[in-house]
């Protein structure tokens, strides 16, 4: 019965690290490519760490479920927390205080990790919402560029074209300093 509530919570671990990974887009993957790494350093520089950045919430989440699902095992006689606490309770004859005992304790830590868990999700909220704004201002900037490029090559066409007229001009005969 262990093993089996072993695999299961396993599996869950799995799905959320395999999402994870798979939630990071092609082009990520192709860029590392395209800079001649190799699968192993793609997936440890460029990969696994946004992967890790996206199942991180849902990981800790799985654990607080993880903790709470192991007062399971006391249905199975194998102790835990709350199995002690039951023992305790019998042996001393106080069963609804250290059942309570053992909610209060349970109730605080899984409603301090989800606390957590929810703090965790607004700065990685944060994060990426700063993220696209420096990109956005990155490509603001990048087409300001390119705009004042396209306006440095106007302007400097403009300037051939009045310094072939002023030469035409200043020659008399209008085709360009050529006479005949």
């Amino acid at each position: 019965a262990l093993i089996t509530f072993t695999m299961f919570e396993a599996a869950y671990y799995a799905e959320i690290m395999r999402a994870g990974i798979q939630s990071v887009r092609k082009g990520q993957v192709g860029a590392g490519y395209a800079l001649g790494m190799t699968y192993g350093q793609v997936m440890g520089y460029i990969v696994l760490p946004q992967a890790f950045r996206n199942m991180l919430p849902v990981l800790l989440t799985q654990t607080i479920i993880l903790f709470q699902d192991t007062s399971l095992v006391y249905v199975l006689s194998i102790t835990d927390f709350l199995g002690a606490a039951a023992k305790i309770a019998q042996r001393d004859g106080r069963l609804v205080e250290m059942y309570l005992f053992a909610a209060v304790v349970y109730f605080v830590i899984s409603f301090s990790l989800s606390y957590l868990v929810k703090r965790l999700q607004q700065r990685i909220g944060d994060a990426r919402r700063l993220q696209a704004r420096f990109a956005r201002r990155a490509h603001d900037l990048v087409a300001a560029a390119d705009r004042a490029g396209a306006h440095a090559d106007r302007v400097g066409r403009a300037a051939r074209v009045a310094a072939i007229a002023g030469a035409r001009a200043i020659s008399g005969d209008g085709r360009g300093g050529r006479s005949a």
